[in-house]
């Protein structure tokens, strides 16, 4: 049996559904094959800089440049997640990333 490793990035952002704005506390995930504490270090530090600061307290319809012309919904945001990230990852071997909103729901992508 093979371990694996997930580490949990938090961020909170809101997008524009219709006429509204909606906000929520996320909750991203990469799960990868278990890593040293120095390799964990450096994930932690490529996800916050890349991606996690580019999100916190943004509007992810306008403010996100990354995001720009992306649906506004859980899948999309991962595909995108995962363009943005790929290259800086792919050493790290990820085979899911997951992004949850609520308590109740949590979107996978499969890599």
């Amino acid at each position: 049996m093979d371990a694996e490793l997930t580490k949990s990035f938090t961020f909170s952002a809101s997008h524009a559904r219709g006429m509204r704005s909606i906000g929520s506390n996320y909750i991203f995930s990469v799960t990868l094959p278990v890593l040293d504490e120095a390799e964990e270090r450096e994930l932690e530090a490529i996800v916050q800089s890349e991606l996690i600061s580019q999100l916190h307290t943004r509007d992810l319809t306008e403010g996100v440049d990354f995001l720009k012309g992306v649906e506004m919904n859980d899948a999309a945001f991962l595909r995108a997640f995962w363009s943005r990230l790929s290259g800086s990852l792919a050493r790290f071997k990820p085979r899911r990333l997951a992004l949850q909103r609520d308590p109740r729901t949590v979107t996978t992508l499969h890599l």
